[in-house]
């Protein structure tokens, strides 16, 4: 970053990276270390509320439901199938 930009994002009664403030948009500045860690929180946040704990007893519960649903569904497509009419 430049001399010039630093002095302008780092003036005192603006918030830190405001470069441009006009009527109808607004242009901030951010060094790449600035980025990623910002990215790098969000990234933290999101797998944080996304990480869930299943018990090895529901996975097999809903293992056994899913094994339940193909049989069945298998056995009644071959009935439809085995049942032409003759």
């Amino acid at each position: 970053m430049s001399t010039i930009v630093k002095d302008r994002v780092t003036q005192t009664g603006r918030p830190i990276g405001l470069f441009l403030d006009k009527e109808n948009h607004k242009v901030w500045v951010k060094t790449w270390a600035e980025i990623i860690r910002d990215c790098d929180g969000r990234l933290n946040f999101i797998q944080e509320r996304l990480r869930v704990e299943v018990s090895a007893e529901e996975i097999e519960q809903k293992i056994a439901l899913l094994k339940t649903s193909i049989v069945k569904t298998s056995k009644e497509t071959a009935d439809t199938q085995g049942d032409t009419g003759e």
